[in-house]
């Protein structure tokens, strides 16, 4: 089993209106599905069975925050015949492959990442500049950084 941060960052919608990280994924996870595209990094590596944490990045609401955790079921080659995971209005981009996920835990109160860093394998040798450990879109972490940023459910 493998362990990952998925993340989201403020987007635009198709008119140039701006998008909160934490709308988007919130939207996502309703949905029980998380888009990779092309350039998404570790985006091979995903499986059924992984766990999987969701961080928010951006400048609104909820920013630089873990809002829920959840288990990988199956990762699909994304096809054209299919219904986009985000509305059509929010990204130009298709993407590669879609996450299906299951045993979705939304956290009552978003964990905010800022006072764990320093007991973080993830960000020990990236300080000060540990937000580009998170760039990427899918960061593969430890079990002990899920642990600590994943309260028991």
């Amino acid at each position: 089993m493998n362990y990952f941060i998925l993340v989201c960052a403020d987007s635009e919608n198709a008119a140039g209106e701006p998008i909160s990280a934490h709308a988007l994924a919130t939207q996502r996870l309703k949905q029980r599905k998380w888009p990779l595209y092309r350039n998404t990094r570790n985006r091979r590596h995903v499986s059924p069975g992984d766990q999987c944490l969701f961080y928010i990045g951006g400048k609104k609401e909820n920013r630089q925050s873990i809002i829920g955790r959840a288990v990988v079921v199956s990762v699909e080659p994304w096809s054209h015949s299919k219904r986009s995971v985000d509305l059509p209005s929010f990204l130009d981009e298709s993407p590669a492959s879609v996450v299906h996920i299951e045993n979705i835990d939304f956290f009552t109160s978003p964990l905010h990442i800022l006072p764990l860093l320093d007991r973080l394998l993830l960000t020990a040798r990236m300080m000060p500049r540990w937000g580009s450990a998170l760039q990427g879109g899918c960061v593969r972490i430890q079990q002990c950084d899920f642990e600590i940023l994943a309260p028991p459910s």
